[in-house]
């Protein structure tokens, strides 16, 4: 029995895997198979190697062929021997007793043959000698041929692995030059580029030549790199041989992108640590993917069986913007007036812009259109966009819209908007995504709904819980008892019991509220109002808080109301906030209509007092000169004193250094702040305990604060901080402006004067130089011309020299020569630039002066009638038509000859013609074209 019976299959792929087979002769395995001869002074030496059907001769001596068939061979006996096979006459072995290799004339005789294994066992091939004589071999022969033989292995596996390794340094080539899925990147120790493939420019966008010798942080978002995740990914791949991780990098545009990543350590030839090779793939699409279907698998579950959906839906969507891609979010009620939305919940959106479109008329949002069509509206490059309904969207930054309407029974109830500033355009799964969130949420509505109908004509405990508020009761109308929850009775502050009498809340209401609660006449007869906000004191602390209650009635089949039932919710910091914001509102407008900074900074400190419920609240200006806080602005509530007047600088001086710094002054308990110890006493003399001062700086300087001060210790919240901020901020920036437009007009008129001077004096000189003359008439036309242009300067300084109306430049141009009932005006409000306004003067005062002299206006009958009108041209562009008619007045003839005026006249406005001038018998004509945006050029 052979020694060793391997399987085949599993020999045979051990065999191919060396990939000796086939290959061209090689001097090692030539020199082996010649040694082998000699050495055993054998006629032929073979080194083979045997597969499953065939051997092949790697080299030979004495044979001269490469293969011989399988069937027949001595080697395919010998491989399975332990190590050895030797024949010494084949003639008397039974094994090769009908081989014809040993049966016919010169046949083969002696063989011995070294198996050739490999590492893990498998017998592969023999190094073996053959004669055609009987032989035997000696110790020092059959050791030579083993020893050849394990040469030959040793030969046959480093040719493998040289493939190998040839095989991988080109396959690494291919990865590392061809991948463009993968951007792999190598770095040294320091963590700086020295590899960058086509894959990490097509994923980063940064080119090889731009990072190379540059570190590989910058491929990290900022939150990352202050933490040192590149420094730790670096010491795990050090450590641990591997450095994996999934986070958002950041591409050479800026944009983000989510990235599975590896980073293992480079090693030299002699294992030294040299650097490491970082391996990133965009996984963006597929993370954005499986989040997506996570999300949605939680909306579905959540929306349920929610009572609320749209406040069901908005921590999941606000928690996973990132993820699905938007910036902006808005869920939207279409109001019973069919007419307005009402903004239900919003993401990422501010507090001012929830306020402002909390609610609104159908063509306000681009929601709107939604409602208008019922259908879904998608918007990409919003900022391209010259639309007029898309302006609201695109003012807030918004490049992508998409819109979907919300339905139950085909009715829209609602729509739900995504927006971003980032991209131009949402893909088609994120479409699908917000289709599939409005699917869920109509769905939910029409549950929601179903629900609450189904709430109505069930038990009194069941309508109380569907009520859905932070604290529920029921009413006992007959008794005036009710059963409230515990939240109930602690939003009024009291004890809990069993049953409490109605009066014991009604008695907390603050008296201007009163008529606004419920009363026993009232609630028998169904009367008193079931939806209310009231303000109340708390009973435990006295505490001023607003209330909402909601309620309903349930009444006996005679239609008597046995109890009610329903709600309270404490919303006194949504009250607050919308007070606050109001206060805001009405600071911006009442600020633009005042006429004083006195009337600004006197609107700011009521607003300031009444909103805050302080004490006191004014505005302090700092005089550096004298050392003092002037209060130039007051308002004051009841028990404190006015501080009307000026205080010395010094008094005050902790405070002021605090001021100095730029930031808000938040003082809770000047008894027990340690830091304005020396201003303890300048405190107490003007009755403050708590006070909120926010600094005016200029250039630097402290130049004024607006204050609120509290008689008692007094916490001040985030809220009322960020409001005296906001008031500050709004107040100084109307005082700049009123104090820059009332300089500025300071120096117009001082220029005004100036100018009017020197034309005087040009009229001066002008008299003087001309007195001689026999000809009047020229003297008088250039004092009249230089009169209109000093009427055309006052024109523009009323407009602060921007822009002058057309028809004040008429009126005013014409009011010195004629009287006003025969000069006749109209037209459109044109705005002129200051160059075609002082054009515009002098050509209308010479129309003028031959009117009076040869025109209608010569005459007591004669009128003047001035028109202009907007004619539209190509693309868009619009011509000025100013037309000038007389009428009444004595027959005109045609000038001989062209003067200075009609020179000037026929100028025009641009200063390029565009003049119609016609005598005609019953009045002069003028027809004055010129384009609109060339008139309105400064």
């Amino acid at each position: 029995m052979p020694a060793f019976l391997p399987d085949e299959l599993a020999r045979s792929s051990a065999l191919h895997r060396l990939g000796i087979l086939d290959t061209p002769p090689e001097e090692e395995f030539d020199d082996i198979a010649a040694i082998a001869a000699e050495v055993c002074k054998t006629p032929m030496a073979v080194v083979n190697f045997v597969d499953t059907g065939r051997q092949f001769f790697k080299a030979e001596v004495g044979l001269g062929v490469r293969e011989t068939p399988l069937d027949t061979s001595f080697c395919g006996k010998a491989i399975f021997s332990e190590d050895m096979m030797v024949v010494s006459d084949a003639l008397e072995d039974p094994r090769f007793e009908n081989n014809p290799l040993v049966t016919q004339a010169g046949g083969l005789r002696f063989y011995a043959g070294a198996v050739l294994r490999t590492r893990d066992g498998y017998p592969i091939g023999t190094v073996c000698v053959l004669d055609t004589q009987p032989r035997t071999l000696d110790d020092h022969q059959i050791r030579t041929l083993r020893l050849l033989a394990r040469q030959a292995m040793t030969q046959v596996e480093l040719r493998a692995a040289l493939a190998t390794t040839q095989r991988l340094e080109a396959h690494h080539r291919q990865v590392f030059d061809s991948s463009l899925e993968y951007a792999i990147i190598s770095l040294d120790l320091a963590g700086r580029v020295t590899g960058w493939n086509r894959g990490a420019e097509n994923v980063l966008g940064w080119t090889e030549e731009e990072m190379h010798g540059e570190t590989a942080e910058v491929i990290f978002n900022a939150v990352d790199r202050a933490v040192g995740i590149p420094e730790l990914e670096m010491k795990a791949a050090r450590e641990a041989g591997r450095g994996a991780d999934e986070r958002w990098h950041v591409r050479k545009d800026g944009s983000r992108f989510f990235a599975s990543g590896e980073m293992m350590p480079l090693k030299d030839d002699a294992g030294q640590h040299v650097g490491y090779v970082k391996i990133l793939r965009d996984r963006t699409r597929a993370r954005r993917q499986a989040q997506r279907l996570a999300i949605l698998s939680q909306t579905s579950s959540a929306l349920l069986a929610a009572e609320d959906p749209a406040a069901t839906l908005r921590p999941i969507l606000e928690g996973g913007a990132d993820t699905i891609g938007f910036n902006q979010c808005y869920l939207y009620d279409v109001c019973k007036d069919g007419k307005h939305l009402a903004l239900r919940q919003s993401v990422g959106v501010s507090e001012e812009t929830q306020m402002a479109l909390r609610h609104v008329p159908f063509d306000v949002p681009l929601c709107g259109i939604v409602v208008e069509h019922a259908e879904p509206l998608v918007l990409s490059d919003l900022h391209l966009t010259n639309e007029p309904r898309y302006q609201i969207a695109k003012s807030t930054g918004l490049r992508a819209y998409a819109g979907f309407p919300i339905c139950v029974r085909r009715n829209v109830v609602g729509v739900i908007s995504f927006g971003s500033d980032e991209v131009t355009s949402f893909d088609e799964e994120a479409l699908s995504f917000f289709q599939t969130i409005a699917s869920f949420l109509s769905v939910a509505r029409e549950r929601a709904d179903d629900a609450r109908a189904l709430r109505d004509a069930e038990q009194r405990s069941r309508l109380a819980q569907a009520a859905g508020g932070i604290g529920t009761f029921e009413l006992d109308v007959e008794t005036g008892m009710i059963m409230g929850s515990s939240e109930f009775c602690r939003i009024f502050g009291i004890p809990d019991d069993v049953e409490i009498p109605a009066q014991a809340f009604e008695d907390l209401v603050v008296e201007e509220d009163r008529a606004l609660r419920s009363d026993d006449r009232r609630r028998r007869d169904g009367t008193a109002p079931t939806d209310v906000e009231y303000r109340i004191r708390r009973a435990s602390d006295g505490k001023l808080r607003w209330l909402s209650r909601r309620a309903e009635y349930i009444s006996d089949p005679q239609g008597n109301v046995r109890s009610m039932f329903g709600t309270i919710q404490d919303i006194t910091e949504k009250k607050i906030a919308a007070l606050r914001q109001e206060a805001l509102l009405a600071l911006g407008n009442g600020v633009r209509g005042a006429s004083t900074q006195e009337e600004m900074i006197e609107i700011a400190c009521h607003l300031v007092l009444e909103t805050l419920g302080a004490s006191r609240a004014g505005y302090a200006a700092v005089d550096r000169r004298a050392g003092q806080y002037i209060i130039s602005g007051e308002c004051i509530g009841r028990d404190v004193p006015s501080l009307h007047g000026s205080y010395e600088l010094a008094a005050f001086a902790e405070t002021t250094e605090r001021l100095e710094t730029g930031e808000p002054l938040v003082l809770r308990n000047a008894e027990t702040e340690p830091t304005l110890d020396g201003d303890l006493e300048s405190y107490r003399a003007i009755s403050v305990a708590a006070q909120i001062s926010v600094p005016q700086i200029h250039k630097g300087e402290l130049t004024g604060a607006l204050f609120v001060h509290h008689a008692d210790p007094r916490e001040w919240t985030a809220g009322e901080i960020d409001f005296m901020r906001r008031v500050a901020d709004r107040l100084y920036a109307a005082l700049a402006t009123a104090r820059a437009e009332a300089e500025q007009a300071v120096l117009n008129h001082e220029l005004s004067h100036r100018l009017k001077n020197s034309l005087s004096m040009v009229q001066a000189i002008a008299g003087q130089t001309l007195r001689s003359a026999t000809d009047k008439t020229a003297l008088q036309d250039f004092l009249r011309r230089v009169q209109a242009l000093s009427t055309a300067h006052d024109v523009l300084l009323h407009r602060h020299w921007e822009a002058g109306s057309i028809r004040e430049t008429i009126s005013s141009t014409l009011g010195t020569l004629a009287e006003p009932e025969r000069i006749r005006i109209s037209g459109p409000e044109v705005d002129l630039g200051p160059r075609s306004t002082l054009t515009l003067s002098m050509l209308l005062h010479e129309l003028a002066t031959n009117a009076v002299k040869y025109g209608s206006l010569s005459s007591d009958a004669g009128v003047v009638v001035v028109s202009w009108r907007l004619d539209d041209v190509a693309q868009g562009d619009r011509d000025l038509v100013i037309r000038w008619q007389e009428t009444g007045g004595p027959k005109v003839l045609a000038p001989a000859r062209r003067g200075f005026g009609s020179r000037l006249i026929q100028l025009g406005l641009a200063g390029s013609g565009g003049v119609d001038l016609r005598f005609d018998p019953e009045g002069v004509v003028a027809d004055i074209r010129a384009p609109l945006i060339e008139v309105q050029q400064s």
